[in-house]
């Protein structure tokens, strides 16, 4: 067992950015800030002033260290008191000393100045942004070291290093959990430990922490498999369901509390264990519990479900208003703050959110929450009676008014530890009463639990924890691997239907909270053999899990078809390339890698873990000297440090876990923003220059990172099972050297060859440092050995990304060219990506022509010089100075132009003056610029001068050839065509795969319009180049996300727009404003009937307006089968009941009839929106005849139809045209459209689809522009959980640019 007390000589510890005897604060000057995060609304959802950072930092990067990664307790102060961090001074040093301090002791130092020395280089690039470790270090690290919090234990072990032996830490921070991404095994067992239920405990454990874990469940045997108590098996997919609705009841919030707590129900007070009781003995019963959301302020009913939970520790909270006993570990929610804070963790004086009142009513019309006011004995509404909890400008305004409520809050007395006690878990995330809002809070009420009849103020609001993010792994060989491969894309039809039928399509909405598969990302082992089939055109076995027998044998291609399907339908199952990750296995004698964490990059054994951290390549780079390589090699070397010290002072979420972290010691150093630099640099992404750079700066990063390693194995001995490894160990090393040297034909014990690095792109010093590393990587390891199993992976770097104001995270490319930069008073304003100027700059522009190329992309921020909207016509109009004041002041960050010419910014009082009335200037469809007599065309000309084209393409000045410099992942503005192919995407990650230990967490975004074949190359090309996973998102496949694509026209009234310009025929004087639409019409008739220019008709036609759709639409849905061919037809409404859409769906995915019944749809669906009469249609189209035809099942009237075609239209034509000879069976009354189907929300995918495009209405604020706008850039993301914003991809992970939240595993 290996001894860390050895006695040897420690690592000498080389100054480059700082020097010595200067104190290390003083390389940067700093500002006090307030940080405020606001949701969508404008409304804030955080704030704290005084917020101390260095002034090169962003507003966003001194929001997220604030509100995420700023200790809010227990922070000694110096006077006696505690308070939280207010400064990066803080936090940066807790982490450095602690780092420091575990080095020392440990033996990893030569001297105390060496020590010195790691703190302050590491404490610089910290301060400056060019590292940061991965969030679980912020949250966690030096709390006991620098401020004794120790905190109540949370079942976690460790290997003491001292004597080798592995032990149960008595406390949550003494050793702190730095690491983020966690393999998990699972024996087929269904009680045992290590077997089923076991896994959930232990993932319970880590998702508690915000961590990730992904699992193989390849050994858990199939449906129908012998038992051997008798009787067969129920299956995988059955526990994976189970599994799966756990991770669910983590990610919503399931709580523990004792038998006797009081919950309040709108049955009334009731006891956890009395709830319980009902819903065990009725599986159908749910009761409602009222939820307050921080975000938006209010209160909701929403059901909820209990049961018993086993047994835990239980504390007792003391107030000044009564006691609460709950878990050891369960969040509550902080006053003012609306912190989650642990229970064990109170500290005396901290203010407790309260609830207001004893009775509780429901407006069953609206479903509005109303408490009752004792004083008044009255019914009052939340919004007052909660005001002055949250933001002190409002408190005084609820005292005033609201007297009695002026002290609801508990103050924290003290907290007592109770024994161990039966607990029930309460989850809420059951569908919400409301269908409108979305389901985004769950923290509600409980009583004292010595509370009296007079409940105001008695009870405290407790709250949810974080999302799970969990990754399931399934060899191919799997006898259940079909109906997995299915899983997804089955339960994503189930989601479609209930969303017909007007459930929420959010990502945390109703619909996708009732169906299964949704708390974890799936992917397929798939080894070499399979493609050996696959190419010959061979049979594909499943074997039983018990004895290995095929239980079914299907076609490859067959097989190999259902992956792609699956992709192209929902995302899922990504592929990982068995054979390839196991080939680069650096220590196979511990077993095979089957499994990996939730993003894809940690690949390792099972029960291990890996902590992380990114260089930010940006601060390596400047246009004068490019890119400082002895500054990366030096950064390279104090992070693998940090990271190696990191493993000797964690602990660990299992006994298991502990043992093997302990034993092999694997790391994830990474790096990010590479995408921007080679931007900056003038390279365009997809050039073999940038994939030759690519691999050059991750060879140099490995290479290094390993050398750094063998250092360590000098000084400290080589990790535990370093001997039993270290000829595997040795052979992947040469093949990362092989790599480098650009000879991958010599790699051994490899089926598929690395990509070559292609040297004629380096310059010479390139080169020399790419060999020099692995020269030295190989020749310190074959010396000493390595400390560490792995050494590097490519994160996401959502958060910390932000932290480090990275444009690009990991290897990816920029998403789009214009960004929202953060201001500190909330808002935002639009900027182009710097790494746009920059580029420019260095490719010889000059400063004139930047500044026209940055306002073609996003204008001129300003109507001065406008001509389309003049000020002068404002002032004409009745604007005044200061209504024009307030119009200039939001320009500058307007998505549109119209969005500032709302009452929300120009207030109620300006409206009015100008002559609106409340009910006009509140409506949905209010456009004030149309309304004060402004044209379409007016507006759209104000826009371009105002916001921008939002790309870059068509900018003057911009030479062609450099124009592919500045693709990016997503197509820019309404207009923009450019965008980077997923080829370029896998060749970026083929060219950094071959010298990374681990793996790469990406996902390739492809096009709405990509095909099920599309989806096949990708994956098969992934195959071939030697990367180890590949995860493809095809945009719009999944009903979650927000309604997108392009925002051209934001009509939403059918008057008809009429330009400043005379009628084409000489007989028409009047100018076109002095005509009536009447009078348009008839002119235009007139010259149609006496023209016989087609080409003249043709050009008039171009003129008609689409009528839009409404957003939300009512409609319905009709499935049937035609001679067991299955259908769906559905449709969309406008306003008026007429028929605007339809969507045909026929069963199987990716068919050539169903792609040219889609198409058809489109183009029926576009026909009806410029004004086709449906009449014509059916007429056109009733009593086509083509197969399938024949006998129809699942409609009351319609029995027989001649083919797919006719069947649509007869249906058309009686249900919107009430033409009952189109049917068999005569219905006996006038049948309405059905109601259910009422609300139906549905999504845009593209420019020319028949979904509605996304339309925007004049309430919009300058927060929701940015938004809107992020939504169209990514659409496949969901809303922040935390803010309601929205987020972007970040490897396979989400990340929000407003509060730095990460919906994934780090």
């Amino acid at each position: 067992m290996l001894q860390e007390n050895t006695p040897k000589q420690g690592l000498k510890i080389d100054r480059y950015f700082t020097e010595a005897h200067r104190d290390v604060f003083s390389y940067y000057e700093y500002d006090l800030r307030t940080s405020i995060i606001k949701d969508p609304s404008g409304k804030t959802i955080f704030e704290q002033n005084n917020v101390e950072v260095p002034s090169g930092w962003s507003q966003t990067a001194t929001d997220i260290l604030a509100q995420k990664y700023f200790r809010k307790t227990g922070v000694p102060k110096g006077d006696g008191k505690e308070g939280g961090e207010t400064s990066i001074k803080e936090v940066t040093h807790r982490l450095a000393s602690c780092w420091t301090k575990w080095g020392e002791e440990y033996g990893y130092f030569n001297s105390k100045e060496d020590a010195d020395t790691f703190y302050n280089e590491i404490m610089f690039m910290l301060l400056g942004q060019y590292a940061a470790p991965n969030s679980p270090q912020w949250f966690n690290t030096g709390l006991y070291s620098e401020y004794g919090i120790a905190g109540t234990p949370q079942g976690h072990y460790f290997v003491n290093p001292r004597t080798g032996q592995l032990e149960k830490s008595t406390s949550a921070y003494e050793r702190p959990q730095p690491h983020a991404c966690f393999i998990l095994s699972v024996e087929d067992d269904l009680v045992n430990d290590g077997g089923i239920m076991d896994l959930w405990v232990r993932e319970a454990r880590i998702f508690k922490y915000g961590s990730g874990v992904g699992t193989n469940f390849s050994k858990i045997r199939g449906s129908g498999e012998n038992l051997s108590g008798g009787g067969s098996s129920s299956g995988l997919m059955s526990f994976l369901k189970i599994g799966d609705r756990a991770a669910s009841a983590i990610k919503s919030g399931g709580t523990c509390f004792p038998s006797y707590t009081k919950v309040y129900t709108s049955h009334g007070v009731e006891s956890a264990e009395s709830l319980a009781k009902k819903c065990d003995s009725d599986p159908n019963f749910k009761f409602v519990v009222f939820s307050y959301d921080p975000i938006k302020q209010d209160i909701k009913p929403k059901y909820a479900k209990a049961w018993k939970a086993g047994n835990k520790k239980i504390v007792r909270i003391h107030t000044d208003k009564g006691y609460f006993d709950l878990s050891h570990d369960h969040p509550v929610l902080l006053a003012g703050t609306h912190e989650n804070v642990k229970a064990s963790e109170l500290k005396q004086g901290q203010r407790l959110l309260s609830n207001y009142t004893t009775e509780v009513t429901i407006d069953e019309k609206n479903r509005e929450v109303y408490f009752r006011s004792h004083s008044r004995d009255e019914y009052l509404s939340i919004e007052a009676l909660i005001a002055y909890n949250l933001y002190e400008d409002r408190t005084h305004y609820a005292a005033h008014h609201y007297p009695e409520y002026q002290d609801i809050y508990h103050e924290v007395l003290r907290v007592e530890e109770l024994s161990n006690m039966d607990v029930y878990d309460i989850e809420v995330d059951c569908p919400t009463l409301d269908d409108k809002s979305p389901n985004s809070g769950h923290n509600f009420l409980i009583f004292n639990n010595d509370s009296t009849d007079n409940l105001i103020g008695s009870g405290i609001y407790i709250s949810n924890t974080r999302r799970a993010a969990k990754m399931v792994c399934l060899d191919l060989d799997h006898p259940e691997v079909v109906e997995f491969i299915k899983w997804k894309k089955d339960e994503e039809k189930k989601v479609a239907a209930l969303i017909a039928y007007g459930y929420d399509n959010g990502y945390e909405g109703e619909a996708y909270a009732t169906v299964s598969g949704q708390n974890s990302n799936n992917s397929l082992r798939i080894p070499n053999e399979f493609f050996d089939a696959l190419k010959n055109d061979g049979d594909w076995h499943l074997k039983a899990r018990t004895d290995g027998r095929v239980m079914q044998t299907i076609k490859a291609r067959e097989l190999w078809q259902l992956i792609n399907e699956s992709a192209w339908a929902c995302a899922d199952p990504a592929v990982q390339f068995d054979t390839t990750i196991n080939e680069w296995h650096t220590c196979p004698k511990g077993g095979r890698i089957n499994a990996s964490n939730p993003c894809s990059e940690y690949m390792f054994l099972d029960n291990t873990a890996c902590n992380l951290a990114s260089l930010n390549l940006s601060k390596f780079y400047t246009p004068e000297n490019g890119l400082n390589i002895p500054a990366i090699i030096h950064a390279t070397r104090i992070w693998t440090i940090a990271l190696e010290i990191s493993v000797l002072m964690a602990q660990f979420p299992s006994p298991e876990v502990a043992q093997l972290s302990y034993e092999y010691r694997t790391l994830g150093l990474g790096y990010a923003n590479l995408g921007a630099v080679l931007m900056t640099m003038g390279i365009p992404y997809d050039s073999p220059q940038a994939t030759s750079l690519c691999g050059a700066i991750t060879a140099i990063i490995t290479g290094h990172s390993y050398a750094t390693s063998a250092e360590m194995a000098k000084a400290l001995g080589a990790f535990a099972r370093y001997e039993e490894n270290k000829e595997d160990m040795l052979r992947v090393i040469k093949n990362h050297r092989y790599a480098a040297f650009g000879t991958p034909e010599e790699c051994i014990g490899l089926s598929i060859k690395p990509t070559r690095l292609d040297q004629q792109y380096l310059s010479d010093g390139l080169k020399a440092a790419t060999k020099y590393a692995w020269d030295l990587a190989l020749t310190l390891g074959e010396k000493y050995g390595y400390r560490n199993a792995q050494t590097t992976v490519i994160a996401p770097t959502g958060t910390i990304g932000l932290l480090m104001d990275c444009d690009t995270t990991g290897i990816e490319p920029d998403f789009s060219l214009v960004k929202y930069k953060k201001l500190s008073g909330g808002g935002y304003f639009k900027i182009v990506n710097q790494s746009v100027v920059l580029a420019l700059k260095n490719m010889g522009y000059d400063d004139a022509k930047i500044k026209e190329i940055e306002q073609y992309i996003i204008g001129h921020g300003t109507l001065m010089g406008c001509d389309a909207i003049s000020l002068y016509s404002l002032n004409e109009r009745g604007f005044t100075d200061s209504d024009i004041s307030k119009i200039e002041k939001r320009l500058k960050d307007a998505f549109k132009v119209e969005f500032v010419f709302n009452y929300h910014n120009l207030g109620e009082d300006t409206l009015k003056r100008l002559g609106f009335k409340e009910n006009q200037y509140k409506a949905e469809d209010f456009n004030l610029l149309k309304e004060l007599g402004y044209t379409q065309l007016d507006i759209e000309a104000a826009n371009l001068y105002v916001c921008g084209n939002m790309m870059i393409e068509g900018a003057p000045y911009l030479h062609v050839e450099d124009l592919h410099i500045f693709d990016t992942a997503n197509r820019n503005g309404d207009n923009g065509k450019r965008f980077l192919s997923a080829q370029s995407h896998i060749k970026m990650m083929a060219a950094a795969q071959p010298f990374i230990s681990g793996a790469i967490s990406k996902t390739i975004n492809l096009p709405n319009e990509a095909t099920v074949e599309e989806i096949a190359e990708c994956y098969q090309m992934s195959w071939k180049l030697g990367l180890k996973s590949n995860a493809l998102y095809r945009d719009g496949c999944k009903l979650s996300q927000p309604l997108s694509s392009s925002s051209k026209s934001d009509e939403k009234t059918a008057k008809i727009e009429i330009t400043k310009e005379e009628v084409a025929d000489e007989k028409v004087e009047k100018l076109i404003e002095e005509l009536t639409p009447e009078q348009v019409i008839d002119a235009a008739l007139k010259i149609i009937n006496a023209s016989t220019d087609t080409k003249f008709k043709r050009k008039l036609s171009t003129i008609v307006h689409k009528k839009r759709l409404p957003n939300k639409r009512d409609g319905f849905t009709q499935k049937v089968k035609i001679s067991g061919q299955t259908v769906f037809v559905r449709t969309g409404n406008y306003e008026d009941g007429t028929l605007g859409e339809i969507f045909i769906d026929l069963h199987k995915e990716g068919t050539t009839v169903r792609s040219i019944m889609n198409c058809f749809a489109i183009a029926v669906s576009i026909g009806l929106q410029y004004g086709v009469p449906l009449e014509d249609y059916v007429e056109k189209f009733s009593f086509t005849r083509f197969e399938p035809a024949g006998f129809i099942e699942g409609h009351d009237n319609i029995k027989n139809c001649n083919s797919i075609v006719d069947f649509i239209f007869r249906l058309l034509g009686f249900e919107y045209l009430h033409d009952h000879d189109l049917v068999q069976v005569k219905p006996m009354q006038e049948i309405a459209p059905p109601t259910l189907n009422a609300n139906v929300a549905t999504q845009s995918t593209s420019e020319e689809s028949m979904y509605s495009l996304l339309e925007l209405n004049g309430n919009s604020n300058s927060v929701n522009q940015m938004n809107e706008h992020i939504k169209k850039q990514q659409s496949d993301a969901p809303l922040c959980n935390i803010c309601n914003h929205s987020t972007v991809r970040s490897g396979v992970c989400y990340k929000c640019l407003n509060c730095g939240n990460s919906l994934g595993c780090s």
